[in-house]
């Protein structure tokens, strides 16, 4: 059954206990989601938002529960680039799993990293 952080953050298995999909956490309690998950590592295709608060609390949550954390631009109304494409298959390789691919909402730049997941 779905609790409601994983309905509130549109959280999905993409392959169960190795990729999952989610949208910004917004309304806080990214540790305890992230623990409930077993979250290893978290894939952030809005990129670096240093002006930003979600971003210095993502930030600081994932570095003190030891989560990876990479950021990698994409943007969500324009064609995807050929190095931000390998940054993207390069970040599948190398990041530890089960990893959260995650952007604003959950769905467009999420599922279009999904898919070629």
């Amino acid at each position: 059954m779905r609790s409601i952080a994983d309905v509130l953050y549109n959280f999905h298995w993409v392959v169960p206990g190795a990729v999952a999909r989610s949208s910004q956490s917004y309304a806080g309690f990214l540790g305890p989601f992230l623990k409930r998950h077993g979250i290893l590592s978290v894939l952030n295709l809005r990129g670096p938002n240093p002006k930003f608060r979600w971003w210095h609390y993502e930030k600081r949550v994932t570095d003190r529960l030891s989560v990876g954390h990479v950021d990698l631009p994409l943007n969500s109304r324009s064609l995807v680039l050929l190095l931000q494409l390998a940054k993207l298959l390069h970040a599948f390789d190398s990041m530890p799993k089960p990893l959260l691919i995650k952007c604003s909402g959950g769905q467009d730049r999420t599922s279009f990293a999904c898919a070629l997941y």
